[in-house]
């Protein structure tokens, strides 16, 4: 057999193609992880020059939700917590909705504990999850709530004093 046919029969091998396709994945998934990064960046980049533009904040949000999409069809679970804890984040601290930033911060960690044994701990971003849930009180109602609605009307205005500090 000559050389041209012994390779053509080697590429046509079960073997041969297994490998390819295994290849081939691990570039489309490690594809899907710098793009779902990518668009973490961009959601962080977006919100930091939009503060004072509610329309901004959204676009952000979106991003974030973009890469959580992005992770979950490759299984990439610490991106997709990064990024349910970007957007709680900013629910927290932007918009100040906690019914709306409790669930997201409490799925990021929940995915960050799925990791064991990594930890996390040391991580800014696991930190400032696990920071702001620290912040909400047990009860859903009392005086947190009330407390949170003054800040908001001291800190004049939906985006408040807290937004300056966010990133």
């Amino acid at each position: 057999m000559c050389a041209s046919c012994a390779a053509t029969h080697v590429q046509s091998s079960p073997a041969w193609r297994a490998s390819t396709n295994c290849a081939s994945n691990r570039a489309i998934q490690h594809m899907y992880i710098a793009e779902s990064r990518r668009a973490i960046e961009q959601g962080d980049r977006i919100i930091n020059l939009a503060l004072h533009e509610i329309e901004g904040v959204w676009t952000g949000l979106d991003k974030y939700q973009e890469a959580g999409v992005l992770t979950r069809t490759r299984r990439d679970v610490e991106t997709e917590a990064i990024a349910l804890a970007r957007r709680g984040r900013v629910y927290a601290k932007v918009l100040r909705n906690e019914s709306l930033a409790r669930p997201l911060l409490k799925a990021a960690t929940e995915l960050a504990a799925s990791l064991a044994p990594r930890s996390f701990h040391g991580v800014p971003w696991y930190e400032e999850c696990t920071k702001a849930l620290r912040e909400y009180p047990g009860e859903r109602l009392g005086r947190g709530r009330c407390a949170r609605r003054g800040a908001r009307a001291a800190g004049g205005g939906a985006l408040g004093e807290s937004a300056h500090r966010l990133f």
